[in-house]
């Protein structure tokens, strides 16, 4: 056993694992450059497998530094290097497991004490029989561990289970027919006023308001809405107004009367008031299936794919969000109880308010280029009674009560400032000194 223990703590061991943990960071380098930020947090940095890495260096570290007697004098310098090793692994600690962080939001003239939490999480609340059970698990997935997600509920004697089976960052929808299992679904275009066309999906009994227009398609009649209903040789729909068609071959329209049922087809526009609509796919039997987006568009929500089941029902739920996004809860139906499903960042309240007075934007001389950004902002701290103006830009960072507020990123209209907000005062604390040692 001595042997064995001689070996973990000697100095050709420490030197292993320094390479381990050089090439750890390598590996985590390309997979961030290749697959982002999130996919190297979930597989490296904050793996356990790296946790298990890290403490196992900072104790033979110790080992060594009790097995060579390295704080004599005549080692005093080894002795420092090796300790500098070790209160930087303390700091990393303290910011991998205590700290947070996230962002802020604000335009001009408003005031906001919450931030968008960086990590995201999973929200599941399961209602039935007065009853109401809510979990919220942290997650760290991406497309390189899409199974990350795994929870059990217990909820009026029965177990729900829930695992993410798929995770599509930057996610864009698409109905894919299906011959299986599926729902009704139709593709709508519309425009009203100066709200430009729109494209809407609809799910067999699912309703919609498009400005101040109800719009519905399912069995079930709503009062006031457009009604769309499928028959045996396709759709119909039922105005609560006055309809005018016209055919996009050119041929001559119609007019449809409020309260009774016509045909609803494709390449004809409909025209109630100054609602046009055009329907512009109609799938009896179909699926919603998630593709990543590569194009202009970079701000779509993540979709994680999650499986849930109890009682031997299994049912497969998207839950569309994301980090910075609070996301959008799924709602449905398991083994006699009503389930809600989020995936999303959380809002965290902060001890104290931001005010923006004035955000800036310069410019390169000549150029739309932008050369710097800053805030101007008021500090409103109720409980230390403070209101105090500050200017956040590059390299002039708001510190209070242990937060720091950086200048991340700004609105297209430039009337609103983003803020990056982290909380991890100890964190860096021992970082710093751990360098200053080194």
């Amino acid at each position: 056993m001595k042997k064995i223990i001689n070996i973990l703590f000697s100095m050709p061991t420490m030197g292993f694992l320094i390479l381990v943990f050089a090439g750890s960071l390598a590996v985590a380098t390309f997979i961030e450059n290749d697959f982002g930020t999130t996919a190297s947090k979930a597989v490296v940095y904050n793996a356990t497998w790296f946790n298990v890495l890290l403490i196992f260096l900072g104790l033979n570290l110790i080992a060594n530094i009790i097995k060579n007697k390295m704080w004599k004098p005549k080692k005093l310098t080894v002795f420092i290097f090796h300790i500098s090793f070790i209160v930087v692994l303390i700091g990393s600690g303290i910011t991998r497991f205590v700290s947070y962080e996230g962002v802020m939001h604000i335009r001009e003239g408003a005031t906001s004490s919450v931030m968008v939490s960086d990590k995201t999480y999973v929200d599941i609340k399961i209602i039935g029989d007065g009853k109401e059970v809510h979990e919220i698990e942290p997650i760290l997935i991406s497309h390189l561990n899409p199974n990350a997600f795994s929870q059990k509920v217990d909820f009026n004697n029965e177990t729900f289970k829930f695992k993410s089976v798929k995770f599509v960052p930057n996610a864009k929808e698409s109905i894919v027919e299906s011959s299986g299992e599926g729902e009704p679904y139709i593709i709508l275009v519309t425009s009203f006023g100066e709200m430009g066309r729109e494209t809407h999906y609809f799910k067999y009994n699912e309703d919609k308001h498009i400005g101040p227009y109800h719009i519905n398609f399912g069995d079930k009649e709503v009062p006031n809405a457009i009604n769309i209903k499928m028959n045996n040789s396709g759709l119909l729909v039922n105005p609560p107004d006055t309809i005018i068609t016209t055919s996009m071959a050119g041929a001559a329209g119609e007019k449809l009367a409020k309260g009774s049922w016509n045909n609803f087809s494709s390449g004809f526009l409909y025209k109630m008031n100054e609602l046009n609509i055009v329907l512009t796919n109609f799938y009896p039997n179909a699926t919603i299936d998630y593709q990543n987006y590569e194009g202009d568009d970079m701000n779509m929500m993540d979709a994680l794919i999650i499986e849930a089941s109890s009682g031997g029902e299994t049912k497969t739920i998207a839950a569309r969000g994301g980090k910075g996004y609070g996301g959008k809860p799924s709602y449905f139906y398991l083994n006699g109880a009503n389930i809600a499903i989020t995936y999303g960042s959380q809002n965290i309240n902060l001890p104290f308010a931001i005010k923006l007075i004035d955000f800036q934007l310069d410019r390169y001389p000549g150029s739309n280029s932008p050369s710097s950004y800053a805030s101007d902002v008021i500090l409103i701290d109720q409980e230390h009674g403070l209101n105090e103006p500050h200017r956040i830009f590059m390299n002039n960072v708001l510190n209070h009560r242990g937060f720091r507020l950086f200048q991340s990123s700004y609105d297209g209209d430039e009337m609103g400032t983003i803020l990056s907000v982290n909380h991890d005062y100890w964190g860096t604390f021992f970082t710093y000194i751990g360098y200053l040692l080194m």
